[in-house]
């Protein structure tokens, strides 16, 4: 620079100067960092140009925990509350010349775990997902977890925690968030994994009772997540499982074995079930023997009762039994000898060990001791013979018969007798040894036999002497029995026989699966079987051939015997032969068709109501000539 100086009187001087003009005094504005409560703020420096150094630095509005260094313009320290600032940073140089800049500044709160807690999973099912929130610090974060169940992973860039849990249990979970500044921080989690849903119990239902009230039970469940929600099928009728807490209850009306399926559900949605096997038994019910007319003075015989269904041992009590007879009350037997004669009315009840209950009433008849006039101890068989065929009031004749075994023809029994309109009652005690024995009796006209005095022959009906004579097979037990035989006769011809014969020792298979089928080579069903077999079904037309080779064309008869197990109910039993046939239900004969005939159409039926269990069939058959053929269908 040049500078020119001029006096009074227009003298000039110059002198040129050297000059430096520095530039103006400012700030460079600068960007700060985010901060975070009790974490080192990054030191942050701010620069100044132009002016005369050194500078003299200040800073206005910092968060407190922070200060700028006066000489260097640095800021530093540890902020102590978190939000947004505005700084304010002054820099005055050497000449006292200032500039100035402003920042914003944000501190963000220390960093934490927001969640607070982890919700519970089970094994086998998709566990919730669960995002774990982090509170202050400053993004991105990163996530770690440690004791997580096995199973469950946790994302360690969004903290995302998911999977499927496989392992049942309580677990403390450490989960640690770190921040961009380095931070760290830690939660511990307590997250309890039920197992997978099951049902626990019972091992077994109990069996139930028809007409009582089923033993409440309730089917619990293990694991899984509650509320529970129950299903049942195959329940028998009358009972029912509530929904809601598993309870069986009710009061079952159909016996029988059942195949339960229960099925839980849990509030996860999981789902469990089990096969329950269930019986029902049958109500209890009384099945009453035929009750034998007993004798004044003469031992009765023993008549048991027999219970079916319900719950043994059974309780027995009778009453309206006639004097001198009891009631066994563990067997159901009535026995005694007694004293007055009369018709009762007897009550039996059966008492089953679940408490049910069940009655019966039969009629039970006594007569007086030996009709007057006729032999007290008699070889044979005591004969009575009225004239009527009543067999009421008393005998015209009395007498000891040595067997049964009377062709009268058109003649009278005894000159007392007349030839027709007669009746007789032979009575005998008979000493047996233990055994299977075959009854043969024939009439002109009515007939029936009682043994113990149980009928178990009945052709009571006016007829012509039978061929051949009907038949029945009996087991009776070692001692003596009671064998009663009545016959009446209305006119015409006159007969009466019996007979009867052990059953020789079976021929049979150890193993049947159908039926036993007895072929016999006479139409009587007498002596020995010459072929026992295991018969399928009762399906045969044979026509005008032998069943086997060892049996004839014509001529021949067959038993076929087997133990059915039948439902509650009533059961139609249909029965065709040619020539005779009949059948048995459990001892009782409910059709019979013992005659010579043609296959019949159609074919002969009967009705009967069962109860639930095992039930004996019997089929006798014989074939006289001719065609030959047998069914039977149920």
């Amino acid at each position: 620079m040049v500078v020119t100086v001029t006096d009074s009187l227009a003298a000039r001087a110059t002198k040129t100067y050297p000059l430096t003009i520095r530039p103006a005094l400012a700030v460079t504005p600068l960007t700060m960092s985010g901060g975070q409560v009790d974490s080192v703020y990054p030191p942050t420096t701010f620069v100044a140009t132009g002016g005369l150094a050194p500078y003299t630095w200040m800073a206005a509005g910092l968060p407190p925990g922070l200060a700028i260094d006066s000489a260097t313009g640095t800021i530093t320290g540890k902020p102590t509350a978190a939000g947004s600032y505005s700084v304010v940073v002054t820099a005055t140089d050497a000449v006292a010349a200032n500039a100035t800049t402003s920042s914003a500044l944000i501190v963000n709160a220390p960093l934490g775990v927001g969640t607070t807690s982890l919700p519970g999973g089970q094994v086998g099912v998709a566990y919730t997902p669960t995002t774990l929130s982090p509170t202050g610090g400053t993004a991105p974060y990163t996530w770690s977890a440690t004791g997580l169940p096995a199973g469950l992973d946790l994302d360690p860039a969004n903290g995302l925690l998911a999977g499927t849990p496989t392992a049942a249990g309580s677990f403390t979970i450490a989960v640690t968030v770190v921040d961009a500044t380095a931070t760290a921080s830690t939660v511990s989690y307590t997250v309890t994994i039920v197992p997978v849903l099951a049902i626990s119990g019972p091992a077994a239902l109990p069996t139930g009772q028809v007409g009582i009230a089923y033993p409440s039970t309730t089917v619990s469940p293990s694991g899984g997540t509650a509320p529970f929600g129950w299903v049942a099928v195959g329940l028998p009728a009358g009972l029912a499982m509530d929904p809601a807490t598993g309870v069986i209850s009710g009061s079952p009306t159909a016996a029988g074995t059942f195949t339960i399926g229960v099925t839980v559900s849990d509030a996860l949605g999981a789902s469990a079930g089990r096969i329950y096997p269930l019986t029902i038994r049958a109500a209890l019910a009384i099945t009453p023997p035929t009750m034998p007319t007993g004798t004044v003075g003469t031992a009765y015989p023993t008549t048991t009762f027999v219970a079916g269904g319900g719950l043994a041992p059974y309780a027995w009590a009778a009453s309206g039994l006639p004097a001198g007879l009891t009631m066994n009350a563990a067997s159901g037997a009535i026995s005694g000898t007694p004293s007055t004669a009369g018709t009762s009315t007897v009550v039996v009840a059966a008492t089953d060990a679940a408490g049910a209950r069940a009655t019966s009433s039969s009629t039970l008849t006594v007569t007086s001791a030996v009709p007057a006039g006729c032999p007290l101890n008699p070889t044979g068989w005591r004969g009575e013979y009225y004239t009527n065929i009543t067999l009421t009031g008393s005998p015209a004749l009395c007498r000891d018969d040595a067997s049964i075994d009377f062709s009268w023809g058109y003649g009278p029994p005894a000159a007392t007798i007349p030839s027709d309109n007669f009746s007789v009652r032979w009575t005998r005690t008979q000493t047996f040894a233990a055994g299977t024995y075959t009854f043969t009796m024939g009439t002109d006209d009515g007939g029936r036999l009682y043994i113990d005095g149980a009928l178990v022959l009945d052709r009571w009906r006016d007829q012509s002497y039978p061929s051949p004579e009907p038949t029945v097979v009996r087991a009776i037990a070692a001692g003596a029995h009671t064998i009663v035989m009545e016959h009446y006769e209305r006119g015409g011809i006159a007969a009466a026989m019996l007979d009867w014969a052990i059953v020789p020792a079976s021929i049979c298979p150890a193993t049947v699966n159908g039926w036993k089928g007895e072929y016999f080579a006479n139409i009587s069903l007498t002596g020995p079987a010459k072929l026992c077999r295991d018969d399928a079904d009762i399906a045969f037309n044979w026509a005008y051939s032998s069943p086997a080779t060892v049996i004839p064309s014509d001529n021949f008869s067959v038993r076929w015997t087997r133990t059915e197990t039948f439902s509650a109910g009533f059961q139609t039993f249909e029965l065709g032969t040619d020539d005779g046939g009949r059948l048995y239900i459990d001892g009782v004969l409910v059709i019979d068709r013992w005659n010579d005939q043609s296959y019949p159409s159609p074919v002969p039926s009967v009705k009967i109501k069962l109860a639930h269990g095992e039930h004996t069939i019997v089929v006798e058959y014989y074939e006289r000539g001719g065609i030959a053929r047998a069914t039977l269908n149920w």
